[in-house]
């Protein structure tokens, strides 16, 4: 049997890229709200020392500067069943 791994990374940020080609000048974090908390779920890959799943509060505090997007888990999960 033959096994083969792909990786995607940074699939959010590709996906708000393909919506606005600009964001890809800028350094970007994704991330998505449940209930009152919002945390990282991706960023653009000049990001660094954010990681996904922190909160959103501590990102910001560790890239300023960053451009903020709610996430669009739609949209992210669609592009992932095209590939």
């Amino acid at each position: 049997m033959r096994v083969a791994c792909v990786l995607f990374d940074h699939l959010p940020f590709k996906v708000e890229i393909a919506r606005n080609p600009r964001l890809a000048r800028y350094p970007t974090i994704i991330f998505k709200q449940s209930n009152s908390q919002c945390t990282v779920i991706d960023t653009s890959p000049d990001v660094k020392n954010v990681i996904p799943g922190m909160p959103l509060k501590e990102a910001r505090a560790r890239c300023k500067y960053a451009m903020l997007i709610e996430a669009d888990m739609a949209a992210y999960e669609n592009a992932f069943n095209c590939i």
